[in-house]
């Protein structure tokens, strides 16, 4: 079976890598898998190589081309259903060309499909042009062909000061070349399939394009137009913090293709806040809200280390830098705080990022969570100890800010979001359950103030 596709990186995989792609039967049997890693590679690049269906990496099976990323390459991948021996080639034309191989033991293995996986150690990259065939001629070196743009750039807005991406994506014999244009002249070491504009000022907006060239031809991009807006000196007092409660708990699809998260996306979008805390992302798939930030609040800073219950986290994005982010009361015991019930701990944490605003002398401190026991829906009986818990937890904040962050971060802004439940509707019971965690969490003591949104529409 042999298999070939074009990839670009964006981005670097790590020292120990991951692989990305690979052939299957009908359950978890995998073959020929296709690495990217740093090892051995010169600084700034990345190799590929070849492992097979136990490997930890694929130093063995690895490649010695040293590749660059925004650069798009072809792979071909074989697997020997015969003799259990995977192979690896970049950029061939023939099947002579230079190579390398992993080796299984030989056994039955029904192949069903050609996948790709998406995870935390491979970095960024696109795929495209994936074909699937019984000898070598059917999916490589039997033609060659001149560049085709498949994806074209897009236009973008962006703020004075901002950073504007445009990317093509070009199909076409390797090696290919990229030449980007401003207003139809040349830009200056601008040779990449991605253009990466920084610190952008309103001279700069106008009409960007790229001409893609191989050995066999050229062909240029359509044009991608850069408006800049000029945007004010940043007010403190403008500053826009939105707290969204994403209701992840269970899904099995992140990615920015999910119709759930497209459509959080448009609403962020519409809003349009500097600052975002999310609660219940997806535990699992929270690596996922790197690929969100990128395509829907690109330039936006990302924090996702918080802890979990093994269900859900927080995340926090912001327009602004974020020079750290810290999970705290992961774990904690509330037994201090008066709950015994098993488990007695805070049941996911409090989440915090220390967020560079502009215009503002301190850091802001945004701190997030989420006040939810655990419980099974329409399950009324223990209403009461869910109170207690949430009020154990609400107290266990409270006295984190009391006796510990406020005692050398006082004179700096902090804001706390996230669900808190502060009551909580038992039909069954036609009562509210609560333990009063607001009150808790706004005593005097704190510092924190409570503001109580109301909607616009009933009122």
């Amino acid at each position: 079976m042999y298999a070939s596709f074009t990839v670009n990186f964006g981005e670097l995989p790590t020292s120990s890598g991951s692989y990305f792609a690979h052939f299957k039967d009908n359950s978890t049997g995998y073959r020929a898998r296709v690495w990217a890693s740093t090892t051995g590679a010169l600084g700034g690049s990345f190799r590929l190589g070849i492992g097979n269906s136990s490997s930890a990496t694929a130093t063995s099976g690895q490649l010695t081309n040293n590749l660059s990323l925004n650069t798009t390459y072809t792979v071909v991948a074989r697997y020997n259903v015969g003799t259990g021996v995977s192979t690896i080639w970049l950029n061939s034309t023939a099947e002579s060309d230079p190579s390398v191989t992993a080796s299984d033991t030989p056994g039955p293995i029904n192949i069903t499909s050609y996948a790709f996986r998406q995870n935390s150690g491979m970095g960024t990259l696109l795929v495209d042009e994936l074909k699937i065939g019984t000898a070598f001629g059917d999916i490589a070196g039997a033609t060659n062909q001149s560049p085709v743009i498949t994806m074209q750039p897009t236009n973008q807005v962006v703020g004075e000061g901002g950073t504007a991406t445009f990317s093509v994506i070009a199909s076409g014999t390797p090696p290919l070349s990229y030449q980007w244009h401003f207003n139809g002249t040349n830009l200056a070491a601008a040779t990449n399939a991605s253009l990466t504009l920084t610190n952008v000022l309103t001279n700069q907006a106008g009409s960007y394009s790229v001409t893609a060239t191989n050995t066999f031809g050229s062909t240029n991009s359509q044009a991608a137009t850069l408006t800049v807006n000029i945007i004010a000196p940043y007010q403190p007092s403008a500053l826009s913090i939105l707290t969204y409660n994403v209701k992840g708990n269970g899904a099995t699809n992140w990615s920015t293709n999910a119709p759930q998260v497209q459509a959080i996306a448009r609403k962020v979008q519409y809003l349009n806040p500097d600052i975002i805390t999310f609660q219940e992302i997806p535990f699992d798939l929270s690596y996922e809200m790197t690929n969100f930030v990128n395509a829907f609040l690109p330039g936006y800073a990302l924090a996702r280390n918080s802890g979990t219950d093994g269900s859900v986290r927080s995340v926090i994005a912001s327009r602004f830098p974020i020079t750290r982010s810290t999970k705290w009361l992961d774990g904690a015991s509330l037994v201090p705080f008066g709950y015994t019930n098993s488990p007695s701990t805070f049941t996911r944490d409090l989440f915090e990022a220390e967020i560079a605003v502009l215009g503002l002398p301190q850091p802001l401190h945004v701190f997030t969570t989420h006040l939810k026991a655990t419980t099974i829906f329409n399950d009324y009986t223990n209403a009461s100890i869910e109170a207690a818990r949430r009020a154990a937890e609400a107290a266990c904040i409270s006295n984190f800010f009391v006796t510990g962050f406020l005692t050398t971060n006082a004179l700096r802004p902090y804001i706390l979001t996230g669900d808190m439940n502060e009551d909580i509707f038992r039909p069954a019971t036609n009562v509210y359950a609560t333990g009063y965690p607001i009150q808790k969490l706004v005593s005097p003591p704190t510092g924190l103030q409570l503001t109580t949104p109301t909607n616009p529409v009933t009122g």
